[in-house]
């Protein structure tokens, strides 16, 4: 049995047509009706929701990073957060020490290429030494706004 329609023929009556006919059905039609066929990989995603309630220390997070070794640091307005995927380490502002975060609203976040965590918080650019643990503020007094790490570091 043929089958006929007005779009078929007209396009048969130029051999331009026919040709474009021919690309248009290569490159679009024959993958669509191959598609099917297609097995698209499987990726179990899960999301888990953390608050306060799991002790995170703020429920308004205003920086996020996932570190080279897996932690994933949330900066909220009371504080800056690690989380291991089990619990929650917080780093707080305390007046009485020099080697605290300047502030407690964490803006900015980024691992330079050594590992030490940089956080922009009030009052200064802090830098978290991942060897000591300890809080180091290198620009006390300035006010930053944004940072990067170039290519040399």
């Amino acid at each position: 049995m043929l089958f006929f329609s007005p779009f078929a023929v007209q396009l048969n009556r130029s051999p331009m047509r026919t040709g474009a006919f021919r690309v248009f059905f290569s490159i679009l039609i024959i993958p669509l009706i191959s598609a099917p066929r297609l097995v698209a990989q499987s990726t179990d995603v899960t999301f888990e929701h953390l608050t306060v309630d799991q002790g995170l220390s703020f429920n308004e997070v205003t920086a996020i990073m996932q570190d080279s070794r897996g932690f994933m640091w949330f900066g909220t307005g009371n504080g800056l957060n690690r989380y291991d995927g089990y619990t929650f380490t917080t780093y707080k502002t305390d007046p009485l020490d020099s080697n605290s975060i300047s502030g407690n609203w964490v803006s900015a976040l980024c691992e330079d290429n050594h590992g030490d965590i940089w956080i922009i918080a009030p009052g200064a650019l802090n830098r978290l030494d991942r060897a000591t643990g300890g809080i180091s503020r290198p620009l006390p007094d300035k006010h930053v706004t944004s940072m990067y790490e170039d290519a040399s570091g």
